[in-house]
């Protein structure tokens, strides 16, 4: 929790370096699983404008800065620091414990905290989101907690690949497109089926069969595009599915037990 704690000071005053001195704290929650930090501005940021700050994040963190931590009367360091002091809400009491770290940020702060930003590890950003006008939400998480993340990618990327008989991950999304391409045919082919058998229309059947075979030859020759981040991968595969991270496998299973279904009824109406 000390590295949760430290790292949204940390990525706090990365984001007012790439994004501009509006950057204002506008709420933050800590857990075993991770951080959000909510800041004030316009619109969700852009998938470049993440890199810059996990890139200042992290130089700052490899700086190994001492963070500075002090007991001030309020009228002094509201005098020396000015408001920005209260970003994570107002402190009680005449005398307010402010955490200062380097140039980058200081907050007036209760929490527990790191001797130096290299104890944090490093930071990742997992997602971005506007929560409402003129308040974003970032979250994120350090240290450890991404060699956990990392680990259960690793995990995820071997069960995709196995669940689609790609060699590799990076054949992952080009696989799961034939997959769904499949499956979207068949559908639409087991409907028409449907149709045509109950109207007993034995021309459009005979059609039915000449599409049937000719899609088996073009499922068999589909994309063979590889991506080669992994993450990328994974992020692609669930994006062309519509489903997050964790359902992924249990979406393939479906695809593949209703393909199967839906052959076995085609070849039925076909014979």
């Amino acid at each position: 929790m000390t590295q949760l704690h430290t790292g949204t000071h940390v990525l706090g005053g990365a984001l007012r370096h790439v994004l501009g001195s509006h950057i204002w704290q506008a709420g933050a929650h800590k857990s075993i699983q991770g951080a959000r930090l909510d800041i004030t501005h316009y619109d969700n940021l852009t998938e470049e404008e993440i890199r810059k700050v996990e890139e200042e994040a992290n130089k700052i963190i490899m700086e190994n800065i001492n963070i500075d931590i002090q007991n001030m009367e309020r009228s002094e360091a509201e005098s020396k620091y000015g408001f920005i002091i209260y970003q994570g809400g107002a402190s009680p009491g005449r005398t307010i414990r402010i955490i200062k770290i380097g140039d980058y940020d200081v907050e007036a702060c209760g929490g527990t905290h790191v001797k130096s930003t290299k104890e944090i590890g490093s930071i990742k950003i997992l997602k971005t989101h506007k929560i409402q006008d003129g308040v974003v939400r970032i979250e994120f998480v350090t240290g450890n907690l991404i060699k956990n993340i990392e680990t259960k990618k690793d995990t995820l990327a071997k069960q995709i690949t196995s669940e689609l008989g790609a060699k590799s991950i990076s054949e992952a999304p080009a696989s799961a497109k034939a997959l769904f391409s499949e499956w979207k045919t068949l559908r639409k082919l087991n409907k028409q089926l449907f149709y045509f058998v109950k109207t007993n229309n034995t021309e459009a059947i005979r059609k039915m069969r000449e599409i049937y075979d000719s899609t088996k030859t073009k499922i068999a020759d589909h994309d063979t595009v590889r991506i080669s981040d992994p993450n990328e991968a994974i992020k692609k595969v669930s994006e062309m599915l519509k489903v997050q991270d964790e359902h992924i496998i249990n979406a393939l299973k479906r695809f593949r037990r209703e393909i199967s279904a839906f052959k076995e009824e085609i070849e039925k109406k076909l014979e």
